[in-house]
C-alpha cells in the first residue's frame, strides 16, 4: 500500500485564483498495511480543475470572479469559508450571516464602514470583497455612585463604558421638575441633585445608536451614599454645635460672668438653660450691696445677720423710771385716848448695861378712867386729828421675760443660683 501524508492543508480548504499555496506531500511505501487505514487518516482528492498533459503544464484561469466575504475586519469571527466564483452578472448571495458578540449583524457591504447591509447586489467584472456589518447592540456599562454630599446636595459620578460614543445621560429624581439631560461631550461626569432619597434618582445612558439603560444605585451604593451624607451632615451638626456652644458661651460670659448671681421663681438649674456650671446661692438669705466703708459688709461673700434677737441690758437706751415724792395728810378722824398703869411712887428701870435710872412719874392732868379700878387712867381725848405722811424716792419692782422677736423684714421669696465655672 502506498501512504501519502500531506502538510500545507487543511481538508475541505479551496484555493482560489491569484492565491499561491505550497502543500508538501510524502509519498510512502507501507509494506505492513493490512487493509485497514490508520486513525486519524482519510481519503484525499485534489482537483486542480485541469487535465494534466502527459508533459505536464499550467492551470488554466476560469472565466469567473471571486467574492471574498470578510467578516474579521470589523470584529467578527473568520468567514473564508463563504468565499465563492461567480459569473459577471451573477447574483450575489447576502443571506450568508456573521456573529460578533454583543452586535447585531446587519447584512454585507462593500463599503467596511458602512452602517447598513446591501439588500441586492449583482457581481461586477472584477473580484469583490463584501465585509460583514454589525450593529452595537449592548447598552453603556455605567459605575454610579454618590461621590460628595454638601449640606445642599448630592454629587453623583458617572463612570461609562460603551464600544460606542454616548450620546446623552439623562438623570431623573423627584426633586428635579424635569429630566435633566447632558450631551456627553459636554461635562458629565458628576451631576448635582438637591435630593437626599437616593432610592428616588436615576440615571438613563444612551449611546449613539440609542443604546439605552436605565441605573439606579445598588444597594451597597446606597448604603455607602447615606454614610457619606451622614457624615457630611453630622460633621456639619458638630461643627454648627460647636459653633453654637461658642457664641452661646461668648453671650453667657458677656451676660452671666462666673461669678454672677442668677435670680429666678423657677427650680431649675440655669446649666440647662444658658450653660456654665451654677449652684445655689444665698438659701435663706437677703442680698446687700458691698460698702467698703461698713467692716460689716466691706468684702464679697460676708455673711451676717440673725432672724431672731433677744434684748441685753446694753441694748436698751439708758433711762429711769422715775417715782416722784410723796406727802399728804390723813384724814381728820380717829379719836381716842391712851390707857397707863397709875404709879404712886418711883419705879426703878434698869437698862442698857445694867445702869439702873429711876423714873419717877408724877401725875399731871389725871384723868380717871370709866372703870373706877382704881389704878387705870386714861390721857385727855385729842379729838379727831391727821398726820403728814413723806415716801423716799425708790425703784419700781422687774418686769419682763426676755423673749427674743423677730427681726424679719417684708420678703418674697425667689431661686438665686451663682455661676462658679
Amino acid at each position: 500500500a502506498i501512504k501519502i501524508s500531506f502538510t500545507g492543508y487543511t481538508k475541505g480548504e479551496k484555493l482560489y485564483k491569484n492565491e499561491t499555496k505550497i502543500i508538501k506531500v510524502k509519498i510512502e511505501y507501507n509494506p505492513e498495511f493490512n487493509g485497514t487505514i490508520e486513525e486519524g487518516s482519510s481519503e484525499v482528492s485534489i482537483d486542480l480543475n485541469y487535465n494534466q498533459s502527459e508533459g505536464g503544464g499550467t492551470v488554466t484561469p476560469t472565466d469567473k470572479y471571486l467574492v471574498t466575504y470578510d467578516c474579521t475586519t470589523n470584529g467578527g469571527n473568520n468567514c473564508t469559508s463563504y468565499n465563492e466564483y461567480l459569473n459577471e452578472g451573477d447574483t450575489v448571495n447576502l443571506n450568508y450571516r456573521s456573529e460578533k458578540e454583543g452586535y447585531e449583524f446587519l447584512g454585507w457591504s462593500t463599503n467596511k464602514d458602512a452602517t447598513e447591509g446591501l439588500t441586492e447586489l449583482t457581481m461586477p467584472a472584477s473580484d469583490i470583497t463584501l465585509y460583514a456589518i454589525y450593529k452595537d447592540t449592548v447598552p453603556p456599562e455605567c459605575d454610579f455612585t454618590v461621590s460628595e454630599a454638601t449640606t445642599d446636595n448630592v454629587t453623583f459620578s458617572i463612570d461609562c463604558t460603551d464600544k460606542t460614543e454616548i450620546k446623552e445621560y439623562i438623570v431623573t429624581s423627584d426633586n428635579i421638575d424635569s429630566t435633566m439631560t447632558v450631551n456627553a461631550k459636554e461635562v458629565h461626569d458628576k451631576y448635582l441633585i438637591y435630593n437626599y432619597n437616593l432610592s428616588k434618582v436615576s440615571l438613563t445612558v444612551k449611546d449613539t445608536l440609542n443604546n439605552t439603560k436605565t441605573y439606579k444605585l445598588s444597594d451597597k451604593k446606597l448604603q455607602e451614599g447615606y454614610q457619606l451624607i451622614y457624615d457630611v451632615l453630622n460633621k456639619e451638626y458638630i461643627d454648627i454645635n460647636n459653633q453654637t456652644q461658642t457664641y452661646e458661651e461668648e453671650i453667657l460670659n458677656k451676660l452671666y460672668p462666673i461669678g454672677s448671681v442668677y435670680i429666678t421663681e423657677t427650680n431649675t438649674n440655669p446649666s440647662e438653660t444658658l450653660g456654665g456650671v451654677w449652684e445655689r446661692y444665698g438659701k435663706g438669705r437677703t442680698l446687700v450691696g458691698v460698702d467698703p466703708n461698713d467692716t460689716n459688709f466691706n468684702s464679697v461673700n460676708k455673711t451676717g445677720g440673725n432672724k431672731t434677737s433677744t434684748l441685753a441690758i446694753t441694748n436698751l437706751p439708758s433711762h429711769t423710771h422715775s417715782i416722784p415724792t410723796l406727802s399728804g395728810t390723813a384724814a381728820s378722824t380717829g379719836a381716842h385716848m391712851h390707857n397707863f398703869l397709875y404709879v404712886s411712887s418711883p419705879i426703878a428701870i434698869t437698862y442698857g448695861a445694867g445702869t439702873i435710872r429711876t423714873l419717877e412719874i408724877k401725875p399731871v392732868s389725871w384723868v380717871q378712867a370709866d372703870s373706877a379700878s382704881g389704878n387705870n387712867l386714861k390721857t385727855t381725848s385729842k379729838g379727831n386729828h391727821t398726820h403728814t405722811i413723806t415716801t423716799t424716792a425708790s425703784n419700781t419692782e422687774n418686769i419682763g421675760n426676755g423673749t427674743s422677736f423677730t427681726n424679719l423684714q417684708p420678703y418674697i421669696t425667689v431661686y438665686m443660683y451663682k455661676r462658679i465655672s
